[in-house]
C-alpha cells in the first residue's frame, strides 16, 4: 500500500478552454495531436492523452488515440535513453522527465512540451542532473531528485536542480528509500519522505518513515525532520498555504501486523503546520493519496475503508468538485498519483487491478466516461493552446 499521493497546494485557476495531452513513455516518430486522438471534454476544455508502455519501458513518448490506440509522438532516440520518472509543471505547459542510458548512467533532465502543430518536443535542461524526480515547482525551475546510490534499494541521496545557470544544490539528506515529496509553488521550500538510512531491517516494510522539510533558500538546503514514532509518515504535500502540509500516516494502527509490514497498515490522512509546532490533525480516516488539481477546485483521494482486510490493492478513488461532497469515481484502484490529474481537474488517470492485471484508465472526476488504456504509465498532462 505504499501508494503515490497527490499535491494539495492551492494554485491559480486553470486557463479556460484548453486542450491537454497526458504524457507517458513509449516510442516512434513525432506526431501532432489531431482530431484522431481520444478527447475528453470537461468544464475547462477538451483533453487529449499521451502515455508510456510498461511492457516496453525503453520506448519513447506516445499520444493516446481513439479507443486507447497509441500514436507515436517522440522517438526514444530524441532522448538518448529511457524515461525513468516524470513530473508535470502545474499549468500543463511541460513535463520534466529524467532519462537514463542503457549503461544505467544518467542522460539528464529533459523538458517535454507541445510545439506549434501539437508536436511533442524534448529539450535537455541539464546533462548532469541525476536520480528520480521527487517533485518540481509550479514553474518547473526547481526540481528535487533522489539519486540511488550503490546497490538498488540501499540508499538515495537527495539533491536539488535549479534552472537559469544556478549550481545544483546539495542536501545533507540520504535515505534508504524515498517515498515521495513536494516542492512549493515558487520553489523556496520542499518536502521529502522516506526510510532513514539508519534503519537496517532486511525488509523496509518494518522500518519507520519520516517527513523532512527542506529550506531551499539556505546554503546547502537546510533539512529538518518532523518528529514521529515507530510508524510511517510519508507522501507529504503542501496544503492550501506554504505553512500547511498534508501527509498519510500509519500512526493510528498499532496492530502486530502493521508493526511488521507497512502494507498491512491502516492509513489516514492528516494535516499540520510546516514547522510541526502543533500535533497533526485528522483529515480523512482510511484515506491516502490526496490530490488537488492545479486549479484548486478538484480534490481526490484513495480510501481502503471498504477493504475487508489489509493489504488491499483494490481501493476506491473519491473526487470532489468545487467544494462539494466526495463521491466514488473508480473502484479496484491499485495506484493513483497527483501528476495524473488534469490541470483543470476535469479528468484523471489511475491504475486498476480488476482481474489481477494492472491496466491504466482515464475517467472524468464526476465518475463518467471511464476508458481503459491498457499497459501504460502516465507522466503528466500537457496543455495544447
Amino acid at each position: 500500500m505504499i501508494v503515490a499521493t497527490a499535491r494539495v497546494s492551492a494554485r491559480a485557476s486553470a486557463r479556460a478552454r484548453v486542450r491537454v495531452c497526458l504524457l507517458a513513455a513509449v516510442a516512434s516518430l513525432s506526431l501532432a495531436c489531431s482530431s484522431r486522438h481520444a478527447s475528453a471534454v470537461g468544464s475547462g476544455g477538451s483533453f487529449e492523452l499521451v502515455v508510456t508502455k510498461r511492457s516496453d519501458p525503453r520506448a519513447g513518448v506516445y499520444l493516446v488515440g481513439d479507443r486507447g490506440k497509441l500514436l507515436p509522438a517522440l522517438p526514444r532516440a530524441s532522448l538518448g535513453g529511457t524515461i525513468r520518472s516524470g513530473f508535470p509543471i502545474a499549468n500543463g505547459s511541460a513535463v520534466l522527465v529524467m532519462v537514463q542510458r542503457d549503461d544505467e548512467t544518467w542522460a539528464g533532465l529533459y523538458r517535454l512540451a507541445l510545439s506549434r502543430g501539437s508536436r511533442v518536443t524534448a529539450t535537455r535542461l541539464s546533462a548532469v542532473a541525476r536520480g528520480e524526480l521527487v517533485g518540481a515547482s509550479d514553474d518547473g525551475r526547481v526540481a528535487v531528485l533522489a539519486e540511488p546510490l550503490g546497490r538498488v534499494g540501499t540508499r538515495a541521496e537527495v539533491h536539488v536542480w535549479r534552472a537559469a545557470g544556478h549550481p545544483e544544490l546539495a542536501t545533507p539528506l540520504t535515505l534508504r528509500y524515498h517515498a515521495g515529496g513536494d516542492v512549493a509553488q515558487q520553489g523556496g521550500r520542499a518536502l521529502v519522505s522516506g526510510v532513514p538510512a539508519t534503519c537496517t531491517e532486511s525488509w523496509i516494510g518494518r522500518c519507520p518513515m519520516r517527513v523532512f522539510t527542506l529550506d531551499l533558500a539556505s546554503v546547502g538546503a537546510g533539512v529538518r525532520e518532523i518528529p514521529g514514532g515507530a510508524y510511517a509518515d510519508y507522501q507529504p504535500r503542501f496544503g492550501a498555504t506554504l505553512d500547511t502540509i498534508v501527509y498519510q500516516t500509519t500512526a493510528n494502527d498499532r496492530s502486530p501486523q502493521c508493526a511488521t509490514n507497512i502494507n498491512a497498515c491502516r492509513h489516514d490522512l492528516v494535516t499540520r503546520d510546516f514547522w510541526a509546532r502543533t500535533p497533526p490533525r485528522p483529515l480523512r480516516a482510511g484515506g491516502l493519496a490526496w490530490a488537488s488539481a492545479a486549479n484548486g477546485k478538484t480534490e481526490l483521494f484513495l480510501s481502503h475503508a471498504t477493504c475487508r482486510r489489509l493489504p488491499c490493492d483494490r481501493l476506491v478513488l473519491y473526487a470532489s468538485r468545487d467544494g462539494g461532497a466526495h463521491k466514488p469515481i473508480a473502484r479496484d484502484v491499485a495506484n493513483f498519483a497527483e501528476r495524473w490529474v488534469s490541470a483543470d481537474g476535469s479528468h484523471t488517470a489511475y491504475v486498476r487491478n480488476a482481474t489481477n492485471a494492472l491496466d491504466t484508465h482515464i475517467v472524468a472526476t464526476d465518475g463518467t466516461g471511464d476508458v481503459a488504456l491498457g499497459d501504460v504509465m502516465p507522466l503528466g498532462w500537457l496543455r495544447v493552446d
